[in-house]
């Protein structure tokens, strides 16, 4: 069924032994640049770069993982963990740029932004994940491309996955992914693009290797309200999140801040992971 349209999965069936949970940074969309190079646009930094962080969890410590996030939801919101949205009572949901600019359940009025800093960077310090980033800078691409370039969407998932499947999943490994969903139209074609990986492979990684991924499935952060209670989120993707931004910002800018550096360890190949578990296309 995951194969033949945009899928939500709300549970890990029993033969799985690891799920890759995907976010990304910046802006995907390549007409900005081509604006800036054919008409000598001014392009801002936020424009030229993308990031699409992998977050590879095994099975085995999902649970754990899951209770020390609800934990701290919990210590901070309350029993429920729940913030009023709107008008709409939700589960708080960790979100980079909110917690960054205090929005929301984050804003300082709330809660003790201290401390639920705190707790969340010893949480991400101790994560048992492996992280596989693909960053490109666009200018870069379009420059050796042109208009047949494909998406970096599409370049930077191929990368991840070829990485997932060569060299941290053993041959034995049954992987999901699960992407965080964009819209209709852009996950149909994400979906077809990478079917057509596992089916066929690519030029450097066979079809046997791509076995491993034995599900593709598009999720919201939030679950909605027709397939569970509507306060529950997808905890993966936060985390994904939350592993994104520093990445990203790290490549565009150099900046080592406190949120990178309590997740570099963490990075595929450390301490030697450039082009490893930070695949870099266009910058040095």
């Amino acid at each position: 069924m995951w194969r033949e349209k945009p899928t939500v999965i709300t549970s890990c069936p029993i033969n799985i032994t690891h799920i890759a949970f995907m976010d990304e940074n910046g802006n995907v969309n390549m007409k900005n640049v081509i604006n800036h190079i054919e008409n000598n646009v001014e392009l801002d930094l936020g424009s030229s770069h993308f990031c699409l962080t992998s977050v590879l969890i095994n099975r085995e410590n999902l649970t754990k993982i899951g209770k020390e996030i609800k934990f701290i939801k919990t210590k901070h919101w309350g029993n429920k963990a729940t913030y009023l949205y709107g008008n709409e009572e939700k589960q708080v949901c960790f979100h980079s740029r909110d917690i960054r600019m205090q929005k929301g359940p984050f804003n300082q009025t709330k809660i003790n932004s201290q401390k639920f800093m705190n707790d969340l960077n010893q949480l991400m310090k101790k994560l048992p994940i492996s992280i596989t980033s693909c960053c490109i800078d666009k200018v870069f691409l379009y420059k050796i491309g042109g208009n047949l370039v494909k998406s970096p969407y599409t370049i930077a998932v191929t990368k991840i996955l070829e990485t997932l499947v060569t060299v941290q999943l053993k041959t034995s490994d049954k992987a999901l992914i699960i992407l965080e969903s964009r819209g209709k139209k852009e996950d149909c074609k994400l979906l077809n693009e990478v079917v057509d990986l596992i089916e066929f492979g690519t030029s450097s990684v066979s079809i046997n290797q791509f076995n491993k991924i034995v599900g593709v499935y598009f999720n919201p952060k939030r679950v909605s309200k027709d397939i569970h209670k509507a306060s529950a989120t997808f905890w993966g993707l936060e985390i994904a999140d939350l592993c994104s931004y520093p990445i990203y910002k790290k490549y565009r800018g150099g900046q080592s801040d406190t949120s990178f550096l309590l997740i570099e360890r963490k990075i595929h190949g450390y301490p030697d992971y450039l082009n490893k578990g930070m695949i870099v296309i266009g910058k040095d």
